[in-house]
């Protein structure tokens, strides 16, 4: 049993060494990095309020850009690549859980997947302004804020939802009011087999995310015919999300 826990022990010293070693390499790369795009990251257009951000800011801001970049005509190519995005974002929300402990070398492994975070939406806006033609819109549509614009600094209030109603074979329309400081709006939705009376609560993961919006109206298509939908709404912003409305109960035909 002690060669058993002196082996694990030090194993453990092993493992730390290596995170260690890891997070030394990773902070010289990014401080290369750093000194070599520094005089390139002067941005005429777009403003990216990174100084002091959580880590839970930086994923939020993260996982906003990548929402608003999935699918988005205005930049179908971008560097980095939305795969890159998902992978550091996703690295840095299991750090940040991991960082939780307290343990310190946990903590400096998430702060250290933090700045490489920062640094990768840096060089994103970057690609944004050059490949916008200086067009606005196109910026705004990637999620980023321009000089002129004022970035929020609180979460979006909750949707208040207003009607929905079935507006053709496979079709509900939906609108809310509108709130301030939101970015883009999400619709996500839920379906039962037999539809039990009254309908059992979803769990968080049954929801499904079927469609966005950047005004407060939606027709959601090629919906199944006859099927009861439940349907909810809420807003997302660089700072992270809302709370969503109401439940909204609706049959399409």
């Amino acid at each position: 049993m002690k060669q058993k826990f002196k082996t694990m022990k030090n194993h453990n010293k092993r493992e730390r060494k290596l995170m260690r070693a890891r997070n030394r390499d990773r902070i010289n790369r990014n401080k290369k990095q750093q000194i070599v795009l520094a005089p390139i990251f002067i941005m005429v257009l777009i403003t990216l309020d990174l100084n002091n951000l959580s880590p839970e800011n930086a994923l939020a801001r993260l996982r906003y850009h990548i929402l608003m970049l999935t699918g988005n005509a205005n930049f179908p190519v971008i560097d980095p690549t939305l795969i890159q995005l998902q992978a550091i974002a996703d690295e840095l929300e299991t750090a940040i859980d991991e960082a939780k402990s307290g343990d310190h070398l946990l903590i400096e492994h998430r702060n250290t997947v933090q700045t490489e975070a920062e640094d990768m939406i840096r060089s994103l806006a970057l690609d944004i302004e050059k490949k916008s033609g200086k067009d606005l819109e196109k910026i705004h549509s990637s999620g980023f804020k321009t000089r002129k614009d004022k970035s929020p600094s609180v979460l979006p209030a909750d949707v208040v939802m207003m009607y929905s109603t079935s507006t053709g074979t496979g079709r509900i329309k939906l609108r809310w009011k509108k709130i301030p400081n939101a970015g883009i709006y999400l619709i996500d939705s839920f379906t039962q087999n037999g539809m039990p009376i009254p309908p059992m609560p979803p769990n968080p993961g049954q929801w499904d995310t079927i469609a966005k919006s950047f005004t407060t109206t939606i027709e959601l298509t090629d919906l199944n015919p006859g099927q009861m939908y439940y349907l909810r709404v809420y807003a997302i912003n660089q700072v992270g999300e809302g709370n969503p409305s109401a439940i909204i109960e609706q049959r399409a035909l």
